[in-house]
């Protein structure tokens, strides 16, 4: 764009020189004009000491351009300058001019005026010489980018971004000299790089290139460009302000300087300086982005814009330690492809412990040592008190060394020495430090096993009976055991070894395959059709996962049967008349319960009053013989009779 000003009036000086030649007086002049306006040129007129002229002839070189004769009545523009010059004369005065108007740069030149006296005399002036000199002021000012685009006086171009290399043109064209231009940053003259292109005219072009690599210095910035020649009294003035993006200079978090407290309210305060356009703000914590954290953005005096975000939580144990991050970016970090630039803080967040005992369950053997682990997380870390538990009692850990360790503050975790049954059970630690104690959150189930402890009892409980044909189950019933299933049985039979269950392969009684009594509750034996071998004494010893236990007290199992074969005896051997005679019934297997009743039978006939195993006749008579039958008789029934002929001698 070109810019065409307007200027006040210069004063041109004009100079006069005068010296002899040939007995003549000549004089000089110098005299400047701007094109455009009017000039000047001199001529003295010397009536006083020459007399009379005839006329005044100017020159500019060997052309003729004026010629004035008051005595001819001629006043006349001749050659080149025809149409723009005057002569100005008063008369009897003693100066003259020529004047031209409008002056032209290519009217620069040597004038000569000729002055014709009447009369010759010496010394005086008839030859005078004007040594023009034209200016111009320049016809524009126009300042463009590289491409040729034009940039308008005043406006703001941009917007660039810090580190571009700028290169602005500013060319003043038409002055004469040739304007000088330069580059301006306030009252800081600038590097560029100026040329001047001189025209026939003596007019010219004159161009300052400015190359710039922009930085934060030249934010809100306004370059000037100037233009000045001989012409002027003041430079032509055309301005262009920069509108530069910088990326911040720096990006602050405040808020987490000092520890605060788990339930606190946090406000981390982001502060980002020195960017243009304002930067964005992104908060994270971690890795994970944060919303919902309001921004105010505020222009700064150096026309760059302060950016604040503010994120606001509930401070809670999970923030302990974190990383929070505040990013910050703008255009011109995203069009140089770098990361935007961030400030990391991390908190201090106070809360009590929190605290977790492992293993969840714990199964040992009696006379073992068990390990229960109390971790815990808390801030700070220093423990003041550390409590165990057992079934929601208190613990004595410190007033029993022998049987507890550990289970303080340097050393959390419970060890129980030499563990029994009394040991199980459900364990709880509880600690606590200078924010308070901690909350259970969980148990770990200790169970201690022993070796079962075992009874037999037997259904049906009271005697049975070998006419019934009944089963029988015994049970070897847990006592006392950890766990309280049996896993393996052994049952004995007064005293020996009956039978180990379940008959499976592996089995200490060593069984080639398994059997029909492999998947059986072992703790069970049943009798099936008991009879009278089943009578007997029965213990068992239990195996639970920690082992074989003692052997259980015997139960005895009763069975009842009738008595077995009878068999007579008598004394004496021979039986006599008169004498006494007595008859024994004799039971091979008296049954059970033992018979006690016995039935004696005289021939076919019931000797009622007879119930004893002994019969003692006396006196023998001849009567007295006869066939004598014995039957053994108890709750059950008549066992086997047996029957003697007896011979009576005379």
């Amino acid at each position: 764009m070109f810019v065409k000003f307007m200027t006040s009036l210069v004063l041109l000086t004009t100079a006069v020189t005068a010296f002899i030649v040939d007995e003549a007086l000549v004089r000089r002049y110098e005299v400047e004009g701007r094109a455009g306006e009017e000039v000047r040129l001199p001529c003295e007129v010397d009536k006083a000491s020459c007399g009379d002229f005839h006329s005044i002839k100017w020159y500019k070189g060997n052309d003729r351009v004026f010629i004035f004769s008051d005595m001819a009545n001629v006043k006349r523009a001749e050659g080149p300058l025809l149409d723009r010059t005057d002569f100005h004369y008063a008369t009897n005065g003693t100066n003259s001019s020529l004047e031209i108007f409008p002056l032209q740069t290519e009217d620069e030149g040597l004038y000569k005026c000729e002055i014709t006296y009447l009369a010759v005399r010496e010394a005086c002036s008839v030859v005078q010489f004007v040594n023009l000199t034209t200016y111009a002021l320049p016809t524009y000012l126009q300042m463009t980018f590289e491409d040729g685009s034009p940039i308008d006086n005043g406006t703001v171009a941009g917007p660039f971004d810090e580190g571009t290399s700028l290169t602005l043109i500013c060319e003043s064209g038409g002055g004469k000299p040739v304007a000088r231009v330069s580059w301006w940053n306030g009252s800081q003259t600038l590097p560029g790089e100026y040329s001047g292109i001189l025209e026939q005219n003596g007019a010219g072009v004159g161009r300052n290139i400015l190359r710039v690599p922009l930085t934060r210095a030249d934010l809100a910035s306004t370059l000037t460009c100037e233009a000045e020649n001989a012409a002027m009294t003041s430079p032509f003035v055309a301005s262009v302000t920069i509108d530069l993006n910088v990326p911040p200079v720096s990006v602050t978090v405040t808020g987490a300087e000092t520890a605060t407290y788990e339930g606190e309210e946090v406000t981390l305060t982001c502060v980002v300086k020195g960017a243009r356009p304002a930067a964005s703000i992104t908060w994270l914590n971690g890795s994970v982005p944060v919303q919902d954290a309001p921004t105010l953005v505020n222009v700064q005096p150096d026309d760059t814009y302060e950016t604040r975000s503010r994120l606001n939580f509930q401070a809670t144990r999970f923030e302990n330690g974190q990383k929070f991050s505040c990013e910050a970016t703008n255009v011109v970090l995203e069009n140089r492809d770098q990361e935007p630039m961030e400030s990391v803080v991390s908190l201090d967040v106070h809360y009590a412990p929190i605290v977790r005992v492992s293993p969840d369950n714990v199964t040992v053997n009696e006379s073992m040592d068990v390990l229960i682990f109390c971790q815990y997380t808390a801030n700070p870390p220093k423990l003041s008190h550390v409590y165990w538990y057992q079934d929601s009692s208190q613990v004595d850990v410190a007033g029993y060394p022998d049987k507890y360790g550990n289970g303080n503050v340097e050393h959390p975790s419970l060890l129980v020495k030499n563990s029994s049954a009394a040991d199980t059970g459900e364990y709880t630690c509880r600690v606590a430090n200078a924010v308070g104690a901690s909350e259970v959150t969980n148990s770990a189930f200790v169970s201690v096993q022993y070796r079962p402890q075992v009874q037999v009892v037997i259904y049906p409980m009271e005697p049975v009976s070998e006419e019934d044909h009944v089963n029988v189950t015994l049970n070897c019933d847990v006592v006392r055991a950890n766990p309280d299933y049996l896993v393996r049985v052994r049952w004995y039979l007064d005293g020996e070894l009956l039978k180990e269950l379940p008959e499976c392969d592996g089995n200490s009684t060593t069984y080639g395959s398994n059997s029909v009594f492999c998947d059986i509750d072992p703790s069970k034996l049943l009798l099936e059709n008991v009879f009278k071998d089943f009578h007997g004494n029965y213990s068992c010893e239990g195996m639970n996962d920690a082992g074989w236990g003692s052997r259980s007290n015997e139960a005895e199992l009763i069975v009842h049967y009738p008595p077995g074969q009878a068999f007579i005896t008598y004394q004496p051997p021979m039986v006599v008349k008169g004498l006494s005679l007595e008859l024994t019934c004799n039971v091979e297997d008296p049954g059970r319960p033992a018979a006690t009743t016995f039935r004696w039978y005289r021939g076919s006939h019931l000797v009622p009053d007879e119930t004893t195993a002994s019969w003692t006749i006396n006196p023998v008579s001849l009567e007295t013989e006869d066939n004598f039958t014995c039957v053994p008789v108890n709750i059950e029934g008549e066992g086997e009779r047996a029957t003697l002929n007896v011979d009576v001698l005379g």
